[in-house]
């Protein structure tokens, strides 16, 4: 690399970023609000918070109509509250939340209860579930989790 090729270089690199243009890009990004119902197969990991929360982490495609993405989401079957200005609202969290509509999915599609967190992890991975998304500040969101109901 020639010596004038590295100065221009060095020049670019003090290029300002454009935090409207990182904005615009952001939102163009999301998926628009709606359900959608994902593809199987999911990939889901069991995980551990640095707490020692447990929770499934999923990640895989969905669709609505023509709009297709991929989108990500995490339930824990064990509780915690949402913390609102620093104060425990008594109110479960979203992983909470979405964990007890998983089960709902799950015994809706199945007509059975899930035996274990391996039958939810499973269910996910190998059946279409719906998926609500809307748009949060950085990403979408996923707010709800039911079953397809063929």
């Amino acid at each position: 690399m020639s010596e004038e090729n590295a100065v221009e270089l060095d020049e670019l690199l003090e290029t300002p970023i454009n935090m409207e243009e990182v904005a615009r890009t952001r939102k163009d990004s999301m998926l628009p609000v709606g359900t959608y119902t994902t593809t199987p197969p999911l990939t889901v990991a069991v995980r551990k918070s640095e707490e020692g929360r447990v929770f499934l982490r999923a990640f895989g495609a969905v669709t609505l109509g023509d709009n297709s993405g991929k989108v990500g989401f995490s339930v824990s079957p064990e509780r915690k509250n949402k913390v609102v200005d620093a104060e425990d609202s008594g109110k479960p969290d979203f992983p909470s939340r979405l964990y007890v509509q998983l089960v709902k999915a799950y015994e809706d599609a199945s007509g059975e209860k899930p035996s274990s967190l391996g039958s939810l992890k499973s269910y996910l991975e190998n059946y279409p579930v719906k998926l609500r998304l809307i748009q949060g500040s950085d990403d979408n969101m996923v707010v709800a989790i039911s079953a397809v109901k063929e």
